[in-house]
């Protein structure tokens, strides 16, 4: 059993097989920014190194990481799905891009979302995301390369990061806690506890 953590401009491999005694057996730094998060794919960690983009690390021998694709921009959150990468991209907004490639990605689409966007989450036919002072956004991703603002909410607090399950959004607001979204009606969510 393995997991992958972000230390400083560094990713992380640790074996955390025997959970009382975890140890690192691998790590790569991929460029100078700092690993601001990471998502899991098959054979594949997607590292948002900050200013320094998007990451494409083989992890197919944990114990050694290596590059293989690379998309400069921002990049501060990111989730994958099928051949996409999301990427809440700061000042950049949301930006898509094709990952069928792995070893050459590429931006296929971006929403311009109001706000720093710094968390995004991805479930079905929509991608959610959370932008600084700006709130929580609904984009239809029907068309990946055409993200389309369906709804949006402002949260008590100022909007951190997103998770979705089911028919809910799980949203931290930074000095407002937790707030929890109704997005069964994509286009009119709607906060139902905090």
């Amino acid at each position: 059993t393995l997991a992958f953590m972000g230390m400083g401009a560094y990713l992380t491999v640790i074996d955390v097989s025997i959970p009382i005694s975890p140890t690192q057996i691998g790590h790569i730094m991929p460029s100078s920014g700092l690993v601001q998060d990471i998502a899991l794919a098959g054979d594949y960690a997607y590292v948002a190194s900050a200013w320094a983009g998007l990451y494409v690390i083989s992890i197919a021998t944990p114990t050694a990481p290596i590059v293989v694709g690379h998309a400069p921009g921002n990049a501060v959150n990111v989730t994958v799905v099928g051949d996409y990468a999301y990427v809440a991209a700061g000042n950049d907004g949301l930006r898509v891009i094709s990952v069928a490639n792995p070893t050459a990605p590429i931006e296929v689409g971006i929403y311009d979302t109001p706000g720093n966007a710094n968390g995004v989450a991805v479930a079905g036919q929509y991608a959610y995301v959370t932008a600084e002072r700006e709130g929580f956004r609904i984009l239809s991703i029907a068309d990946p390369t055409a993200p389309v603002e369906v709804g949006s909410l402002f949260p008590r607090g100022d909007a951190q990061g997103v998770a979705v399950a089911g028919e809910y959004a799980y949203v931290a607001s930074g000095y407002g806690g937790l707030s929890v979204i109704s997005i069964a009606n994509p286009a009119a969510p709607n906060q139902v506890g905090f």
